[in-house]
């Protein structure tokens, strides 16, 4: 069930029995009380001590919230609504008292005058001693209500601050007469670092015991982790004042304990002197032989230490020995002596330098000579300069003379060209022009007269032309020339076209006009050179 606050409730709907006695009847029902705090029946209420709205007026919610809709609790008659008495209602049980079964008149009176409305203090007495705050009122006998309300069984309307059962202005728990725990439980404030007691309804909320029995750790709680947190403290162990026992610290298990002999294998400890002492390293050479011979005899001095020997030198100081080495054991080992030749009969014989090592030979071969290195032996060489090697031809193109052998010229005509030996020249291939198109107006009508178009396409199909050509259009009518038009053919790349568009004809007579084009070549084609074509003129 959803509840409102007591203590609205307390101030409003009480506030009537403030001046109410059994004996006395100004305020024997609520009618006194609306001056101060409103009507019981007026929409929303609005709380006197925290300024809250209750979201509806005080009869109903008392009535759906508060009672749970028991109308028998405050009214006398059963149906009959009027009159509602503060002190009495229609049950005949301990919870017939009405309003004041929760708001007990000396309590809510003493309330008023601490609040500073003395309204109630004309007809009763100043003195008046109500019971404590955790005292039950009679409403609350036979249900599960502490008044001191630590479980907000009191709290209504949004308020969690309950009743002000006996007058003083202290609420709940935080009122005197209520203690603040009953059992531990009570008292946890969910810390894990406090140990949580109720102490004769008192909290007590102490640290919790972290000691680990360890004199030298520095015992601590650590809440975020949950844990006791047992740090050893190597300050706490003081210096026994042995050298040889070594340095004090705390150990977590065992105390405040030594880090024990400070000395290396084989050494004592001087404590006289805060000192460790090695043994002697030796008595004889023996004890000093390292088993290589290669660093000398090992000796013993008179102070008990081993002194090295002298290193064996074996080192020939002649590099085409190649490099000597030590064998611990054996002593001295020969080198791998230098191989100079390098296997080629062109470089001559290697020889040895004891200092400097590997030599080159010498060219084998005289000069002017080349050697060759594949068949080991000297070759006369083909030829001297470039004109060794001129063949007198010219197709042949320029020989040359490299590193004594001659090499081939390069053909000197160009691509497409032939090379004429005879005449010592390249001639160039005859240049071709084709006729690729030729198009012309097909049918014209002398009622609407209008000149003949006619389009030639010219075609490149060989190498580049540098000399301009021409094309020719002739036309004939009824046997008689009618027209005869030539148009140049400029330089034309090789593999290109060019459109020649020759200028119009208008005919002035009916009959079919025969085209003939033609184009001007190198040489003397049967196909391409020529094309023909026909126009129709109608009347």
């Amino acid at each position: 069930m959803k509840r409102f606050s007591v203590v609205l409730l307390y101030i409003v709907a009480l506030a009537a029995l403030a001046a109410w006695t059994p004996e006395a009847g100004a305020f024997s029902d609520y009618g006194g009380c609306s001056d101060c705090h409103g009507g019981f029946r007026s929409s929303p209420y609005t709380s006197r001590v925290d300024g809250m709205s209750w979201g509806d007026d005080m009869h109903d919610v008392h009535r759906r919230t508060m009672l749970s809709g028991d109308c028998g609790t405050c009214h006398r008659d059963g149906n009959n609504e009027t009159p509602v008495l503060l002190n009495q209602s229609q049950l005949s049980n301990a919870r017939s008292d009405s309003c004041v079964g929760c708001h007990d008149g000396p309590g809510l009176r003493e309330h008023h005058r601490n609040s500073g409305a003395h309204t109630c203090s004309g007809c009763h007495s100043t003195n008046e001693t109500p019971a404590g705050e955790d005292v039950q009122r009679p409403y609350y006998e036979g249900l599960s209500i502490d008044p001191c309300n630590p479980d907000g069984s009191e709290d209504f309307a949004g308020s969690n601050i309950g009743l002000d059962n006996d007058g003083d202005l202290d609420y709940d728990t935080g009122d005197p007469d209520c203690p603040e725990c009953v059992t531990n439980t009570d008292c946890d404030d969910q810390m894990f670092c406090t140990d949580d007691v109720c102490n004769n309804g008192i909290c007590e909320n102490n640290p919790i015991d972290c000691s680990d029995g360890i004199a030298c750790t520095a015992d601590s709680c650590n809440e975020a982790n949950d844990t006791c947190v047992n740090t050893p403290n190597d300050v706490s162990c003081p210096d026994d004042g042995l050298f040889c026992n070594g340095s004090e610290f705390c150990d977590q298990q065992n105390d405040c304990t030594s880090t024990g002999n400070l000395c290396g294998p084989g050494e004592e400890c001087d404590e006289a002197n805060d000192q460790c002492v090695a043994p002697p390293e030796c008595t004889t050479d023996s004890d000093c032989d390292d088993g290589d011979v290669c660093n000398g005899a090992e000796t013993c001095a008179n102070d008990g230490t081993c002194q090295s020997g002298t290193l064996l030198v074996c080192d020939d100081e002649n590099i085409c020995n190649g490099t000597e080495t030590c064998d611990p054991v054996n002593g001295c080992q020969a080198g791998t002596p230098l191989v100079c030749d390098d296997g080629q009969f062109c470089t001559g014989v290697e020889t040895c330098d004891p200092v400097t090592g590997c030599l080159d030979g010498q060219n084998p071969c005289p000069p002017n000579d080349t050697c060759d290195e594949t068949s080991d032996q000297c070759l006369t060489p083909e030829c001297e300069v470039d004109a060794d090697c001129d063949d007198a031809l010219f197709c042949t193109g320029t020989e040359t003379c490299v590193a004594g052998v001659c090499q081939p010229g390069t053909d000197p005509c160009a691509a497409g060209e032939t090379c004429e030996e005879a005449n010592d020249q390249c001639v160039a291939p005859p240049v071709i022009l084709d006729i690729a198109g030729f198009r012309v107006t097909k049918r014209v009508s002398l009622k609407r007269p209008k000149s003949v178009t006619l389009k030639l396409v010219v075609k490149n199909g060989s190498q580049y032309s540098s000399t301009e050509r021409s094309a020719t259009v002739v036309g004939v009518q009824n046997g008689v020339e009618v027209y005869n038009e030539t148009m140049g053919v400029e330089a034309m790349s090789s593999n290109s076209r060019i459109t020649l568009l020759f200028p119009g004809y208008t005919p002035i007579d009916p009959g079919d006009i025969l085209w003939t084009a033609t184009i001007e070549n190198e040489t003397t084609r049967a196909a391409n050179d020529a094309a023909t074509a026909t126009t129709k003129v109608v009347p």
